[in-house]
């Protein structure tokens, strides 16, 4: 329809043109004639005749619905270089300004170097994890089991001590201890004359 449409337009603009080429022809005609002599002048002034001419727009609009559509491919030129990050998919309708395509600028060989080590202490960090990971799952050695046994026993037997009642030599012990720190409390506090006279 829309060719259609076309072809009438251009054959109606063709005819219109043709019509004004042959009156400027015949006003050229006419001016020459006069110019040129008095007598064709006479003649042509009595062979003229007049005509009705029309105004109207030289050009013709016919109005279609439809969808117009591009055919072939389209290359478009990106202003740096850099890694894709995102297209617009085939047929997705985009407006003025919008992003077809978004490229990120390449890192610097700094940012390559610190990231780098970051993945390095990731991993480091991922194998430790995974280490203590397996360690609580497989549960206490057989040494640390013994070590802590032996802890156990060792504090059992401080506290059965505490709790049991002395023995009698350990009775007596306590006893001698006691008089003979009485006996030097007493000596202090009524010291002899040869205490008090000292050394000489």
């Amino acid at each position: 329809m829309a060719r259609t449409g076309r072809r009438t337009r251009v054959a109606a603009v063709a005819a219109v043109l043709i019509v004004i080429a042959g009156i400027v022809l015949i006003v050229a005609l006419v001016l020459l004639r006069d110019g040129s002599d008095d007598t064709l002048s006479d003649a042509a002034e009595s062979s003229l005749t007049t005509t009705l001419i029309e105004q109207r727009n030289l050009t013709e609009y016919l109005e279609i619905e439809g969808t117009l559509d591009y055919e072939g491919t389209v290359t478009l030129a990106a202003r740096s270089d850099g890694s894709l990050i995102h297209l617009a998919a085939e047929g997705t309708v985009v407006g003025r300004g919008e992003s077809i395509y978004l490229i990120l600028d390449p890192p610097t060989d700094a940012e390559t170097a610190d990231a780098l080590a970051e993945v390095a202490s990731a991993q480091d960090s991922l194998m430790v994890a995974e280490d203590d990971l397996s360690s609580a799952r497989a549960g206490p050695s057989d040494a640390d089991m013994a070590a802590a046994r032996a802890d156990v026993a060792t504090a059992i037997e401080a506290r059965d001590e505490l709790i049991a009642a002395p023995t009698v030599s350990e009775i007596r012990t306590a006893e001698a201890a006691v008089a003979v720190a009485a006996e030097a409390l007493e000596h202090l506090d009524n010291p002899t004359d040869a205490a008090r006279a000292g050394p000489f």
